[in-house]
């Protein structure tokens, strides 16, 4: 518990991302290639839904 305290507030301290589960890091790992491949696209939810 006190390992996880003082990295969480180091990272927040510092700006830097940190992830708490294998599964959430995967998910930022993806989004990052993703982003170098294609342009990020703001789409409003009610275009989804349409």
């Amino acid at each position: 518990m006190a390992d996880s305290f003082s990295i969480r507030r180091e990272s927040l301290m510092h700006g830097i991302a940190y992830y708490t589960t294998v599964t959430g890091a995967n998910a930022a790992a993806e989004a990052i290639l993703s982003l170098l491949h294609q342009e990020l696209r703001v789409t409003a939810l009610q275009d989804y839904l349409s």
